[in-house]
């Protein structure tokens, strides 16, 4: 694993999703994702800069299976490619789409919603799947000085890994936070495949306790 202390000023947490949806009790979890809650209270300790993602999709959403008289983990084609399709989650002004709330009164610099078009999808906080801008992060995080960027909460195979990526792209060091970070299902081999994909964009694996 990788250890590295920098300058607070520099770095930012970047905490994914942690909605109640995603949770044991929501309409899609990931895996053991309550589990986190806790580490991400002590991790954000040692951030001055913490910012929040909320998927916040309408009810005509195209990854919504129901909307298309398909089931979840079906596909579709659309213009951008090949759409995974999910149960109905995280609508805008649910309780499911609500940060959970042990979250809630973290001190964000500020809380970021994505996937509110109803055409077109969005896993990576920096573009959607049809390559346009999907939040304002990038521009928050360049007037701030940001170099660093530190990815936890759900899930660490979907939204975490796409924005690592994208950020890895836009010239940001990356890292994931592995033990502050929960994966759509579990799966082992997929998790070290994860690992080494990440790597080989130089982008590194981390624990909160050396952040």
């Amino acid at each position: 694993m990788f250890s590295l202390q920098r300058s607070g000023d520099l770095r930012a947490l970047v905490i994914v999703d942690m909605q109640n949806d995603f949770m044991p009790w929501g309409a899609a979890p990931a895996f053991q994702a309550d589990r986190l809650i806790d580490t991400l209270r002590s991790l954000a300790e040692k951030f001055t800069h913490i910012y929040a993602s909320q998927d916040w999709h309408p009810e005509e959403h195209i990854s919504f299976a129901t909307n298309h008289g398909r089931r979840p983990q079906e596909e579709i084609k659309t213009p951008y490619g090949t759409q995974l399709l999910w149960p109905v989650h995280c609508v805008q002004d649910s309780f499911g789409a609500e940060i959970v709330a042990p979250l809630q009164e973290m001190p964000w610099k500020k809380i970021l919603r994505k996937g509110n078009k109803p055409y077109v999808d969005t896993s990576s906080l920096f573009f959607d799947a049809e390559g346009k801008k999907a939040s304002s992060l990038h521009q928050d995080l360049q007037k701030e000085g940001i170099t660093d960027l530190y990815f936890a909460g759900v899930a660490s195979d979907l939204g975490i890994k796409n924005s690592l990526i994208d950020a890895a792209h836009l010239g940001y060091r990356c890292f994931l936070v592995e033990n502050a970070s929960a994966p759509s299902k579990e799966n082992r081999h997929l998790h070290e495949r994860l690992l080494r994909m990440l790597q080989e964009r130089g982008i590194k694996a981390t624990f909160s306790s050396h952040c």
